[in-house]
């Protein structure tokens, strides 16, 4: 209100004052209502996020914004009629505290979901433990199985072993007896021949000089029908005790839960060891290799590792030393079904010794091995590598065709022993084919017969520039193709030239090992690709790392996770039957 007596300038300058104050506060409100309009925006904004997250995360947290918002809403009606700043002040105020209340509650709701979240990971992880607990159970319980039958076909190896010593002791003993008898007996005859010349007499006389000759010889025949009456005595009590020994035998076998291997008749413990002659010589035929008897044997069998730095104890033989003892031989090809050992060595072992054993130390265990082996009607690999820390890439050298030359020669009349020119799973010179093609022939001028293994030089399971032909172009015989597996190195599940090649010709894995890292799954898978395309294999190793049994130089046979994998595969089907020419099916067989 303006004083009548109030000057003219004061007036004008209080009506500026209060039209500056009247702009400053429509410069607010439209402020404040910018604001609000943001924050509306914000808001809707929020909602629509929020109304998506409601399809997953539940609609709490959109209820509370929309009751939030109502109760806003609600405010902003009481307010409207009232256009004062301040009252626009206090509705703003307010609408950041709903926003505060608003960001409380969708902390709280992530803090929630990450604590179940957390649970939830925390769940799987006790599952998944527990999981493996049950797994591993699992593998100690088969692993307990696998021991059991183990010792069980170790004690009933033992009851057969002590019937075939007391048969064999039985039989010498009447093998004995009846020299004796024959020496007396052609003794006495010398005697009355000596005792009675012959002499001319009259016809009637003979009966009467005979009398003394009949008397002496039948006194000489009560003696002998005595003695064989005892020997016959002792032979019904040992008689008796074999037979109680074969029936607990008996028994025990019958009990098993799980079938074990027969055990020879008495006729056969009493025979003599079978000569390693008795095992048929080995040939290539197409993709199979077989017997002389024209029947396919599918080789598989494992490494046996060693043969360059064995140390055998002061009471330890050579096969002992390897682990191819008689318990370990008959596991391996009873409860395994294992028909090739494979001994990996390298030259200067055979020329000149290992530094404990000398060469011919080395070569007489040799010949110890093979017979064992032999015995047992198994067959033995003999694999060359290269030397440790040599050349690069690695290469035979001219030890390594004086070497093959010797044993060669020294086998060429045992059928069990096969020949591994030159076992390298890396890549090796250009030139190798053509040197594998003289190291073949360096063998094959002693042994004609031989079947040799031999790579394509590439590594791994690579076969480029397989199989090796004549100059003719026909392929050379008695040659199977080796290849090298493991995970690091697996053959391809598509690869056409290692099929084309399995197809046609033997290809046999001659280093097929395991690592361990991803549970065997992808030794579990090579394994079904052996059997998918008919390739033989030797499984490393049973005496070193990577281990197939525990420790089998102490004869604890207990498979290993990736022993299991292995026996599994022992078990596989077979290639199928190969067909005559004109004529029946082939039997395939292990062994």
């Amino acid at each position: 209100m303006i004083s009548p007596k109030e000057a003219p300038e004061n007036v004008k300058v209080r009506r500026d004052a209060q039209r500056r104050e009247r702009i400053l506060e429509d410069r607010q409100a439209e402020r404040i209502a910018l604001t609000e309009q943001r924050a509306r925006d914000r808001r809707e904004a929020r909602l629509n996020r929020l109304r998506d997250q409601q399809l997953q995360t539940g609609s709490a947290d959109l209820e509370e914004e929309m009751r939030l918002r109502q109760q806003a809403e609600a405010r902003k009606a009481r307010l409207q009629p009232e256009q004062s700043p301040m009252r626009e002040r206090h509705t703003a105020q307010a609408w950041r505290e709903d926003n505060t209340r608003a960001a409380g509650v969708r902390t709280q709701r992530r803090e929630e979901m990450n604590q179940a979240r957390l649970r939830k990971e925390q769940q799987s992880v006790l599952d998944r433990e527990a999981q493996l607990a049950q797994q591993r159970e699992q593998l100690d319980t088969e692993a307990q199985r696998k021991r059991q039958q183990t010792e069980h076909l170790l004690e009933i190896e033992e009851i057969a072993a002590t019937g075939r010593r007391e048969r064999r002791r039985l039989a010498q003993a009447q093998g004995a007896e009846e020299r004796r008898r024959q020496q007396r007996e052609a003794s006495a005859s010398a005697d009355l021949q000596e005792s009675h010349p012959p002499a001319r007499q009259p016809e009637d006389l003979p009966t009467r000089r005979l009398e003394p000759r009949e008397t002496l010889y039948r006194r000489t025949r009560s003696k002998r029908q005595q003695e064989e009456e005892a020997f016959a005595a002792a032979s019904e009590t040992r008689g008796l005790r074999l037979s109680r020994l074969h029936a607990d035998f008996e028994l025990e076998t019958q009990a098993a839960q799980t079938p074990m291997p027969q055990v020879a008749s008495a006729e056969d413990d009493l025979a003599p060891e079978q000569p390693s002659g008795q095992l048929l010589r080995l040939r290539t035929h197409g993709s199979f290799v077989v017997d002389e008897d024209f029947d396919a044997v599918s080789l598989r069998g494992v490494t046996v590792i060693g043969l360059d730095t064995l140390a055998p104890a002061k009471d330890q033989s050579f096969v002992d030393a390897l682990s191819l003892d008689d318990q370990n031989l008959s596991l391996m090809t009873n409860l395994w079904g294992i028909n090739l050992i494979r001994l990996p060595f390298q030259s200067q072992t055979i020329l000149s010794g290992n530094g404990t054993l000398s060469a011919d130390d080395i070569l007489a265990g040799l010949d110890e091995t093979v017979a064992a082996v032999s015995a047992v009607k198994a067959y033995v690999l003999l694999a060359l590598q290269p030397l440790a820390g040599g050349a690069s890439p690695p290469a035979p050298d001219a030890n390594a065709f004086q070497v093959w030359s010797a044993l060669a020669n020294h086998y060429q009349k045992e059928p069990c022993v096969l020949y591994e020119v030159f076992a390298c799973a890396t890549p090796l010179a250009d030139n190798w084919l053509q040197t594998a093609a003289t190291l073949a022939g360096t063998v094959r001028q002693q042994n004609p017969a031989s079947v040799i293994f031999l790579g394509s030089g590439k590594g791994g399971a690579n076969v480029t520039g397989l199989p090796l032909l004549f100059p003719t172009g026909e392929p050379v015989f008695n040659l199977v193709y080796t290849i090298s597996v493991s995970p690091q190195s697996p053959p391809d599940q598509d690869d056409g030239q290692l099929r084309a090649l399995a197809e046609s010709y033997p290809v046999f894995a001659s280093e097929w090992s395991d690592d361990n890292v991803n549970l065997g799954r992808s030794s579990s898978r090579i394994a079904d690709l052996f059997d998918r395309y008919g390739i033989g294999w030797a499984a490393a190793n049973w005496n070193g790392e990577p281990r197939l049994v525990t420790d089998s130089i102490n004869h604890d046979f207990s498979a290993t996770g990736w022993g299991l994998i292995a026996e599994r595969a022992f078990k596989m089907p077979v290639k199928p039957l190969l067909k005559r020419l004109g004529g029946p099916a082939v039997n395939s067989h292990v062994g």
